[in-house]
């Protein structure tokens, strides 16, 4: 730096010398010299003066700028006229309510929120609860072998997943540089979900049936933002029994500000919210309809013309038919089972006999018997004059 400053002055003092050299050679070589020595001194004065000049309200340009930078740093902008948080829909009183409790995952950048990376000091999401996933309007919930809940309904229940939002998205913990981005060309390698407008968080839910069968990925984009604003029903109905999955994929911007340019750089993260749960019915029923009237049989009914199952769409019950009949036996009329086996909904029973119908819920640990007999009451009256137990039938 030294030696071209050095250099410059070098070649102002050359060209000042030719120049009054030229302008003075009347007056011989040493005034010339006289000359051009007075005039290379005032013009390196004038040139210094200039450059001091010019450093001076730079330095001070570059000290207004970062301290503004720092004043802004700690003065960060009025968040006055920021939409507040929409409040969470009021549950009916007495309703059942579960939080998940799940943790987001930093899922790098650009990648189908794929990865999976611990948020350490540093990260913009360190420390910060962004919301709260909870269901609502079960009876009673369990655990699978996992860990994930199973939530169990009964008749009249209603449920639901929500999600409680507790933090401004345009200004993250009340930081204005810390905001969700609008994720513009989002997707999801785990659901398949093609490059799209994800918005200010996406969500993402999908049904896996009794059958095992999954249905499509159900996509809610811009979902933090409906819930902040409260101008969309961010509620999911959960009618369904099966096995759900579901993902908040969301990205964060983190503005940094350069001290002394007045300019700032972002930086983006994606995240992810994964889990799974479970809803089953809760009751342990089945429901034989005569197959002729289509009227309910309650327990010890007579069938003439044999029933139908129904299951009441309770799709993980363990249901088993026994039929047996009266026959006679080198000791006598004996009650001589024909066959035990699994039933399913929509199964007709119409050969006469006595059905023995043993229902089991899984998940609550409950057993349900109920006794049909087919066939006529004469016939019923000829089981009881062979043995059959009257009581049996009520």
């Amino acid at each position: 730096m030294k030696f071209r400053i050095i250099l410059l002055i070098f070649i102002i003092l050359c060209v000042q010398y030719f120049s009054y050299a030229e302008e003075s050679s009347d007056k011989g070589f040493w005034g010339g010299i006289g000359d051009w020595v007075s005039n290379a001194t005032s013009d390196v004065n004038n040139w210094a003066n200039e450059a001091a000049s010019d450093i001076q309200n730079w330095t001070g340009d570059v000290a207004s700028g970062a301290w503004e930078g720092v004043n802004t740093f700690f003065n960060p902008p009025s968040t006055e006229g920021i939409p507040s948080i929409a409040p969470e829909p009021e549950l009916p009183e007495g309703t059942m309510k579960m939080y998940l409790g799940y943790e987001p995952v930093n899922t790098g950048l650009d990648n189908g929120y794929s990865n999976e990376n611990s948020i350490g000091r540093g990260d913009p999401h360190f420390g910060m609860t962004l919301g709260k996933f909870y269901i609502s309007g079960f009876t009673s919930a369990i655990n699978d072998s996992e860990g994930n809940f199973i939530f169990l309904k009964t008749l009249g229940d209603n449920v639901e997943l929500h999600y409680e939002l507790v933090q401004d998205i345009n200004m993250l913990d009340g930081d204005t540089s810390v905001s969700i981005n609008a994720d513009n060309g989002g997707y999801d390698k785990y659901f398949g979900i093609s490059p799209t407008y994800f918005g200010q968080g996406t969500l993402i839910v999908r049904h896996t049936d009794y059958q095992n069968n999954k249905g499509e990925p159900q996509v809610y984009t811009n979902y933090l933002a409906a819930k902040m604003t409260g101008e969309a029903d961010t509620v999911i109905s959960l009618k369904e029994e099966g096995d759900y999955e579901v993902a908040l994929d969301y990205e964060i911007k983190k503005d940094s500000r350069i001290l002394g340019l007045g300019a700032t750089t972002s930086n983006y993260t994606n995240y992810k919210v994964f889990f799974k749960f479970s809803v089953r019915n809760g009751n342990c029923m089945i429901y034989p309809f005569d197959a002729m009237t289509e009227a309910e049989l309650q327990n010890t009914s007579i069938a003439e013309n044999g029933f139908k199952l129904d299951l009441a769409r309770s799709r993980y019950l363990t249901i088993d038919v026994t039929r047996s009949i009266i026959v006679e036996s080198p000791t006598g009329m004996i009650e001589d089972v024909r066959f035990n086996r699994p039933a399913k909904d929509g199964d007709v029973y119409g050969d006469e006999g006595i059905y023995t119908i043993s229902v089991k819920n899984k998940y609550t640990g409950e057993s349900t018997v109920k006794t049909i007999f087919v066939g006529s009451e004469e016939l019923l009256e000829e089981y009881i004059s062979n043995g059959f137990s009257a009581d049996r039938l009520g």
